[in-house]
C-alpha cells in the first residue's frame, strides 16, 4: 500500500478550504496527524470536525482512540459511548469499548461489548478470541 501522507494532508486542508464546514476533512486531518505522532494537532482537528458535526461518528471514534493512546480513558470511554449511542451497529467501537473496559478490569461490560461486536462480524476471530477470554477470566472469578 503506497501511501503519501504530505499529499493526503495538502489535500484535506484544500478540501476544508474548500468547504470550511467539512467534518470528514477534518477529521481526516486529524487522523493523519495523530499518525505522525501530533497528538496536540490531532485533537485540534478532531475538535475542529467536532464543531462542524458534534455527532460525527468516525470523529468520536477516532478521538476515542487518540485518547486511549494518550492514557485518558475516561475520555475514551466517553468518545465510544457517543458513538454507539448515535450508531449500536459500529463494530469497531464495541470492540474498542470492550478491551477499554476489559484492561479497567470491567469484565461483565467487556463482555457485553465483545459480544455485540461479535453479533454484527460473528466470522472475525479476533473479537472471537476477546469474548472468550473475558468470559473465561469472568467465570474464574
Amino acid at each position: 500500500r503506497n501511501s503519501d501522507p504530505a499529499g493526503a494532508e495538502a489535500a484535506f486542508r484544500k478540501a476544508v478550504q474548500l468547504d470550511e464546514f467539512s467534518a470528514e476533512g477534518w477529521m481526516n486531518l486529524g487522523i493523519l496527524a495523530a499518525a505522525g505522532g501530533d497528538v496536540a494537532g490531532a485533537a485540534n482537528a478532531f475538535e475542529q470536525a467536532l464543531l462542524r458535526e458534534p455527532d460525527h461518528t468516525g470523529t468520536l471514534y477516532n478521538y476515542g482512540l487518540l485518547h486511549e493512546n494518550c492514557g485518558r480513558s475516561p475520555q475514551a470511554e466517553a468518545c465510544y459511548r457517543a458513538v454507539l449511542a448515535l450508531d449500536v451497529t459500529h463494530r469497531q467501537a464495541w470492540n474498542a469499548l470492550g478491551v477499554l473496559l476489559f484492561r479497567k478490569g470491567d469484565l461483565a461490560g467487556a463482555v457485553r461489548s465483545f459480544s455485540a461486536a461479535l453479533a454484527l462480524e460473528p466470522e472475525n476471530p479476533g473479537l472471537r478470541k476477546n469474548l472468550e477470554l473475558a468470559e473465561k477470566l469472568l467465570q474464574s472469578r
